[in-house]
């Protein structure tokens, strides 16, 4: 019965020790912003594909009335509206 209590103590100046808990508050922070920035990334990405293509589909054309050359029609997915 002694050597239980002894673990019990042992295991409550464990529990109260605080050594590492700034790294692991460090680490889950880290994690946390990673995966948010993360996500963002991924959620834009779609938005910015498409802003890109309108504006090389734009600036691309020899003139303002032209249509865009056939090469960057064929390099954009969708194609260009003109």
């Amino acid at each position: 019965m002694g050597w239980l209590l002894r673990a019990q103590k042992g295991m409550n100046a464990f529990l109260k020790d605080e050594g590492g808990q700034a790294i692991v508050e460090y680490v889950v922070m880290l994690g946390v912003t990673v995966t948010i920035v993360g996500t963002l990334a991924q959620g834009l990405r779609a938005i910015i594909l498409v802003l890109w293509q309108t504006m090389t589909c734009d600036i691309s054309a020899a003139c303002p009335t032209c249509p865009p050359a056939e090469e960057i029609r064929n390099k954009i997915a969708n194609g260009c509206a003109n």
